[in-house]
C-alpha cells in the first residue's frame, strides 16, 4: 500500500495524544511459524558480529560504549540499514572546504551508577561506530549533555580524526556538509527540528528508530513517507522498527541504491517489512457526549415554549440567527410567531461540526436530560467543552449568546456554566420550575483612566534598520561647536539598565585598552521618534559597535563617564545565536 494514497486522516481528539505513543506501519508479509511468540523470535546476529567479526568491538567496549546488549543491537541495526544500501562506501571526494557527514542526533546515553546514585552519560556510541566502518565520512554525534573532552578529562573518541562530539541541542546548531546522511536512535527530536540543521548539498538518507511518544511524531519527514520501513528482528528491544528515507530524486546513489519499484530486496535478512494503514479516527469527547445529547428526547410543554419565545423575544433583535439544539418543530413555530425569521434546527454531530455561525444557541433541555447518562465525575468536563464548542459557533455580536433550559440550580456553579475557562456571564431567570440561563461573553471596555506607556512595550519600539537610520541622521547633522565634546567609539562588552531612562555601556575600543563607560541618560540625549535610551537599549547586544558624543562628567567614585548626546550604530552584531560546523 502506497502511504501516499493513504494520507492518514484527521487526530483522534483536540486533547488526543495517543497516535504519538503508535505506528501506524503494519507487517506487510507473514512470518514463518506464525504462532503466538515464534513471529518476534529474536536473533542474536548482532551481537555474534559484535564479538566475532569486528575487530573495534574491543576498543568501544573498553571506552565503555555499551553498557548491555541491548544498546550493540540497536547500533548494530542501525549501520545494517545504512550498510544494505552501500552509502557507507566512499565514492568520490567531497567539494571543497566541506565534508561529507553522518550525523547521529541524540547519541546513545550510558547508565552508570555511583554509590548507588544513577548517573547518565552521553556519549558517541552511535557516531564512533559509523566512523570506525565507514570510509570518507565525518561522524558528528550531538546531544545537549554529551560529555565532550576538557583539559582534565579527555574523552576517548579524540584520537579518532572523524568523530565529532557536539554538546547542544540539535536546533541551536548548524552542520555545512556536502553530503549528509542523519540518524536519529530514539531522538526526542522531530525529523524536522534535526533536518533544519542540517545545511548540505545533498541529504543521501535520513534513518530513525523511533521509541516512547515519538511514533506518531517521526512518522513523515515534512509530509513524506518512509520509502522503506521494516522490522528488525536482530535489535533487542520492543523499539525495533525502523523508518528509513530516501532521497529518491539524487540519482547519484549508483547502483547500490534501488528505485521504488524495488524496496522489497532493500530489507534486510532477518527483518519483516512493513506497510502504512491509515489511522481510523477516533471521534472527540465533545463529539460524543454532543451525539448522547442528540440522542435524548426533550418534551416541550406550552409553559416551557412560551418562555423561551418570550426570553428571545425580549433578549434578541428578531433578525438574529437562532441555531435551536434538536428536532424541534413547536418551537420553531413559537419562535416564528414571536417574529424571528432566521431559525434553524441541528439534529446531528455532522450538522453542529458544519453549523455557521449563529446570534443564539438554544437548547431547551437536552443538556439537562444527557446528564443523566453521565458519569459525574466526567460531567463538569465535557459540559466545559461543550460550552466551548458553542460559544465558537457565536457571532461577534455583544449580545450573542448561549441560551439553556434547565431546572439543575448545579448548572450555575463553577464546575459547569461559570467555569473560568468559559470566560463568561450566566444569568437565571425563571425557575418555575424550570430555570432559562443565559450565557453570554462580557464586554471588554477600556479604562481612559489607564496610564499606558508607549516605550512599554516591543511593539512600539522601532525595528532595528529603523532605528540605525534615525540614530545616523541626527548624528550625523549634529553642529558640536567648542564646548567640550568628546568622542568614543568601540564594541558594546557590558550593558546595564537602570530604569527606562537611564542606562550605562562599556565600550572596548581595539586600538585602546581602556574601557570607555558611557552614560545615557534620556535627558541628555537628543531624541529620535522612539524615546532613548529605551529604544537603543531595547535592541542592543553584546558585539555590538557604537560611535558616541557628548561631555565627560566625573561620578562620585572620581571616575569619568561619558555622557552621550549623540549615538549611532556603526555595526549590530549578528543575532544568529546558532552554532555552525564545517570541519
Amino acid at each position: 500500500m502506497d502511504p501516499s494514497a493513504a494520507a492518514p486522516t484527521a487526530g483522534a481528539s483536540i486533547n488526543d495524544d495517543s497516535w504519538v505513543s503508535k505506528s501506524n506501519w503494519v507487517r506487510t508479509t507473514s512470518v514463518v511459524g506464525d504462532e503466538k511468540g515464534s513471529a518476534d523470535k529474536l536473533s542474536l546476529r548482532y551481537l555474534d558480529e559484535f564479538v566475532g567479526a569486528l575487530t573495534c568491538s574491543a576498543q568501544m567496549l573498553e571506552w565503555g560504549l555499551f553498557p548491555d546488549a541491548k544498546e550493540v543491537s540497536e547500533t548494530m541495526g542501525v549501520f545494517n540499514a545504512i550498510r544494505k544500501l552501500g552509502l557507507q562506501h566512499k565514492t568520490r571526494d567531497p567539494a571543497p572546504g566541506l565534508r561529507d557527514g553522518i550525523v547521529v542526533v541524540g547519541d546513545g546515553i550510558t547508565r552508570t551508577f555511583v554509590s548507588l546514585v544513577e548517573h547518565q552519560h552521553p556519549l558517541a556510541r552511535t557516531a564512533a561506530m559509523f566512523a570506525y566502518r565507514t570510509k570518507g565520512w565525518t561522524c558528528y554525534s550531538v546531544d545537549p549533555i554529551m560529555q565532550v573532552s576538557s583539559e582534565t578529562k579527555p574523552m576517548p573518541w579524540d584520537a579518532m580524526t572523524n568523530v565529532v562530539a557536539i554538546d547542544q541541542k540539535i536546533e541551536d546548531i548548524r552542520i555545512r556538509l556536502d553530503r549528509a546522511i542523519v540518524v536519529l536512535v530514539h531522538a526526542h527530536v522531530t525529523l524536522e527540528q534535526a533536518m533544519l540543521a542540517i545545511d548540505a548539498k545533498s541529504v543521501v538518507a535520513v534513518l530513525t528508530l523511533p521509541c516512547c511518544n515519538w511514533y506518531g511524531r517521526q512518522e513523515r519527514l515534512f509530509d513524506r513517507y518512509p520509502d522503506l520501513v521494516y522490522d528488525d528482528l536482530s535489535i533487542l528491544s520492543t523499539h525495533r522498527e525502523v523508518l528509513f528515507l530516501r532521497q529518491q530524486i539524487r540519482l547519484w546513489y549508483g547502483p547500490s541504491v534501488a528505485p521504488p519499484s524495488s524496496r522489497q530486496p532493500l530489507v534486510p535478512g532477518g527483518c519483516v517489512p512493513k506497510h502504512y494503514v491509515a489511522p481510523v479516527t477516533k471521534q472527540s469527547s465533545v463529539d460524543r457526549f454532543l451525539s448522547t445529547l442528540l440522542d435524548v428526547s426533550v418534551p416541550l410543554g406550552d409553559i416551557a415554549l412560551t418562555a423561551l419565545a418570550h426570553h428571545c423575544h425580549e433578549r434578541f433583535d428578531a433578525t438574529s440567527q437562532i441555531v435551536i439544539v434538536g428536532d424541534h418543530p413547536p418551537l420553531v413555530h413559537a419562535l416564528d410567531g414571536a417574529g424571528f425569521s432566521s431559525i434553524r434546527s441541528i439534529a446531528s454531530v455532522s450538522d453542529a461540526a458544519a453549523m455557521a455561525a449563529a446570534d443564539v444557541v438554544l437548547d431547551c433541555g437536552h443538556l439537562h436530560h444527557a446528564l443523566n447518562r453521565t458519569e459525574k465525575t466526567k460531567a463538569g468536563t465535557l459540559v466545559g467543552e461543550l460550552c466551548l464548542f458553542w460559544q465558537s459557533k457565536l457571532t461577534s455580536s455583544p449580545d450573542a449568546a448561549v441560551v439553556l433550559l434547565s431546572s439543575r440550580r448545579v448548572l450555575r456553579s463553577a464546575k459547569f456554566l461559570t467555569r473560568p475557562v468559559l470566560a463568561w456571564k450566566v444569568e437565571a431567570t425563571g425557575g418555575t420550575p424550570e430555570f432559562i440561563y443565559h450565557c453570554t461573553k462580557p464586554t471588554v471596555v477600556d479604562d481612559p483612566t489607564t496610564m499606558k506607556c508607549p516605550a512599554s512595550t516591543p511593539l512600539d519600539m522601532p525595528t532595528m534598520d529603523a532605528l540605525q537610520s534615525s540614530l545616523g541622521m541626527q548624528f550625523s547633522s549634529r553642529q558640536d561647536g567648542d564646548n567640550g565634546v568628546q568622542r568614543a567609539r568601540g564594541t558594546v562588552v557590558r550593558m546595564q539598565t537602570l530604569h527606562a531612562n537611564l542606562s550605562f555601556v562599556d565600550l572596548q575600543d581595539d586600538d585602546n585598552p581602556k574601557v570607555a563607560l558611557v552614560l545615557f541618560r534620556a535627558a541628555a540625549l537628543v531624541q529620535t521618534p522612539w524615546p532613548l535610551p529605551a529604544a537603543l537599549m531595547h535592541h542592543l547586544c553584546q558585539g555590538d559597535v557604537l560611535e558616541v558624543v557628548g561631555a565627560m562628567e566625573v561620578t562620585k567614585t572620581g571616575s569619568q563617564v561619558l555622557v552621550a548626546s549623540h549615538v549611532r550604530v556603526m555595526q549590530w552584531a549578528s543575532r544568529d545565536t546558532l552554532v555552525y560546523y564545517n570541519y
